[in-house]
């Protein structure tokens, strides 16, 4: 007699072979040529996950090559959970299609780690002639986890590439891998000098993923004939940069460098913060710049360390009679964040909330919360502030009528 439990069992594994009931429908219209229709399926696939994946796998050996590819890439939207798909990709990385296989090297980056049996094929392929390939699997070969010591000569040498198309793979790779990739710190650096904007801009933000390993080459680049990008590199590290300061300082004041890129050498001081004290001289002889970006910037970045000597105050104050209006919003901003709560500043800071750029909106939002009651004048504006698309100006604007109505901390 059958017990209870084998039949139970037997439900359960019948259950387990039988498709969820929405993915057959759903594969249809992943099949579909309607582009709306097709990102409507993938958005429905993500939903349904791991149940989609054997479905996926069987369409996988799709006569046709645009339906191979397509559901190579619905494996890779649904991710980790698509694990067991991993050997049909790698099969699907020899295809006689070239879509197919840089959709299915595409997806096992996207599975991540779970993938990391697919790496001895990842390798294979960051050795393809064709650049489509070799990107995706240089990529891939990151996000499922490759050893440093396995990864960094692939990498190095996707650095030197002469497609731009994997240089810029490699960068955002060396990026992922974070302080690991400290040994092509050189590498990288020379990338900032890439014909390929792309390619920078990736090595850059590998530099500052990387961290203060990197400081050293990063100092050198100041040195020479264009340091905006190691600056704003520097930046983006923020505290962890202090080391660089020496460096930074020899630059706030250097009439030969462009005033851009000089603006970005204190970016990068006021983002070290405190520590970049040391910088307060420079800076403010940087307020009487003939150029306002640097003008505005170094008000700013008076403030962002925390500088409060009489003499900083004093130039501050001749900064409220710039006249540039950036210049004098930084500096009441600056004044603000001392402690003064000079009621003075505030039209300056109400002007400020019409700002284009919105950090500087919400700077302005900030300072005027601080003031409370006193800074009522700014709630129409602080009021349509709180409807825009951008929600740190919303959530600024928000906390600063809080304040100012008396209702926050």
């Amino acid at each position: 007699m059958t017990s209870i439990l084998s039949i139970v069992l037997l439900t359960v594994a019948a259950d387990a072979n039988q498709d969820h009931p929405a993915v057959s429908a759903v594969i249809e219209h992943l099949k579909s040529n309607d582009p709306l229709t097709h990102i409507t399926a993938v958005n429905e696939l993500e939903e349904i996950g791991p149940a989609a994946v054997p479905a996926l796998r069987r369409e996988l050996k799709n006569e046709s090559p645009v339906i191979r590819w397509k559901m190579a890439e619905a494996l890779g939207e649904i991710g980790p959970a698509a694990k067991d798909a991993v050997p049909d990709l790698v099969t699907l990385m020899g295809d006689e299609d070239e879509k197919v296989r840089w959709h299915a090297i595409h997806a096992i980056g996207l599975i991540g780690p779970n993938a990391k049996s697919a790496l001895p094929q990842l390798l294979g392929a960051a050795k393809s002639p064709n650049p489509y390939i070799k990107a995706h699997a240089v990529y891939a070969m990151e996000l499922v986890g490759a050893d440093p010591q396995t990864a960094l000569p692939v990498l190095e040498e996707a650095l030197e590439d002469e497609s731009p198309l994997v240089r810029r793979a490699a960068a955002k790779a060396l990026g992922v891998m974070g302080e690991g990739a400290s040994p092509a710190v050189p590498e990288l650096v020379d990338a900032l000098e890439d014909k390929s904007p792309p390619v920078v801009i990736r090595a850059a933000e590998a530099l500052a993923k990387i961290g203060p390993t990197a400081i050293p080459e990063l100092v050198k680049s100041l040195d020479e004939d264009d340091p905006h990008w190691a600056a704003v590199i520097l930046s983006q590290m923020g505290p962890g940069a202090k080391d660089a300061i020496p460096a930074l300082i020899k630059h706030v004041n250097n009439k030969d460098e462009e005033p851009q890129t000089r603006r970005e050498v204190i970016l990068a001081i006021a983002a070290i913060g405190p520590d970049a004290k040391s910088a307060a001289p420079a800076l403010m002889k940087a307020l009487e710049d003939d150029d306002f970006q640097v003008r505005a910037a170094s008000c700013y970045a008076l403030g962002a360390i925390g500088e409060k000597s009489d003499q900083c105050t004093a130039l501050l104050h001749k900064s409220l009679e710039d006249k540039d209006e950036l210049v004098k919003t930084l500096a009441a901003w600056s004044l603000v964040s001392q402690g003064e709560r000079n009621e003075d500043y505030i039209p300056v800071l109400i002007k400020a909330l019409d700002n284009n750029f919105p950090p500087i909106r919400i700077m302005a939002a900030k300072a005027l919360a601080s003031y409370g009651p006193a800074a009522a004048a700014a709630k129409s504006k602080l009021e349509a502030m709180m409807q825009d698309p951008n929600p740190a100006i919303a959530q600024a604007a928000t906390m600063a009528l809080a304040k100012i109505s008396g209702q926050g901390q």
